[in-house]
């Protein structure tokens, strides 16, 4: 008996053995022309790189945990996100939400539609399972999308990270099923874009603007040197993360000389606060 199985192996191995071969018959010998060749002795010791090296120059991308989690809580989440409501969001009419303060006598309308468009993520073979609606799980996932970003700083988010933050246990593995869901949120809403018409809201607030802070540099209070504004001006733009001044332009009920910095990220269209902006007085207080 065992030496019937023996043979049996010995059989299956010489067949393997022979498709090998063949294999390697048909792989058609390539003539390199002298264009594909490459003198490997004047090679610079920098133009090589090992598969090791090169492996470690993807993976080696620091990230970082967070101690507290974001979450967004503002009027038009709250309903976008909840499934017994927001079916109104998906029709060709925008929905209107109240946005006003708790007992204002001013009624402030937002315009709000969500459009829901997955033919980018079709493309690179990206499909969603179950519902294209938003719901709360989406919401979760959103949070810790955002919390990893802003909090952790994290340019690279993964579905463990994701995992992690939800959870709250940073040493748990993610199941194979856990992970298909978070990347099908992740789908969902990427597909996902949420329209919002504040022109009402715009009206009652105060006018604010963004521009460079180098716009504050003493080269610009001058009326000369029009060359050098301009090239500070490139560099400013050119800058990762870019060094944004949030200034109040005009505000009908109070105070409008504040400013608030923020390091803008264009690559992600984030923007973070480098230091936290005045609360000495309410600005809304007479809306």
């Amino acid at each position: 008996m065992k030496r019937i199985k023996k043979d049996k192996h010995e059989k299956e191995n010489s067949e393997l053995l022979t498709q090998k071969e063949n294999w390697e018959i048909e792989i058609p010998s390539a003539k390199k022309s002298k264009e594909d060749t490459y003198d490997e002795e004047n090679e610079s010791a920098e133009d090589r790189s090992t598969p090791e090296e090169f492996s470690q120059e993807l993976v080696n991308k620091r990230t970082s945990s967070i101690s507290k989690l974001l979450l967004d809580i503002n009027k038009v989440s709250q309903k976008a996100f909840n499934t017994d409501v927001n079916i109104a969001f998906y029709q060709d009419t925008p929905i209107k939400i109240a946005m006003e303060r708790k007992g204002s006598v001013r009624e402030i309308n937002t315009l709000v539609a969500i459009n829901f468009d997955a033919s980018g993520m079709t493309e690179k073979g990206l499909t969603i399972r179950g519902t294209e609606k938003l719901n709360q799980f989406d919401r979760i996932v959103l949070d810790a999308v955002n919390s990893l970003f802003i909090e952790g700083h994290n340019q690279y988010i993964t579905t463990q990270m994701i995992f992690h933050v939800i959870t709250g246990d940073t040493d748990r593995r993610i199941t194979p099923n856990y992970a298909q869901e978070i990347n099908n949120s992740l789908t969902k809403l990427l597909s996902t874009h949420i329209v919002i018409k504040a022109n009402e809201e715009a009206i009652m607030y105060p006018i604010w603007g963004l521009q460079l802070q180098v716009i504050n540099d003493d080269i610009f209070d001058k009326e000369a040197k029009l060359k050098q504004k301009r090239e500070k001006v490139k560099a400013a733009k050119r800058a990762t993360p870019r060094d944004i001044e949030f200034v109040c332009l005009k505000n009908r009920y109070g105070e409008s000389n504040y400013t608030c910095n923020f390091k803008y990220y264009a690559q992600f269209d984030y923007f973070v606060p480098v230091e936290a902006p005045r609360n000495d007085f309410d600005y809304n207080a007479r809306l």
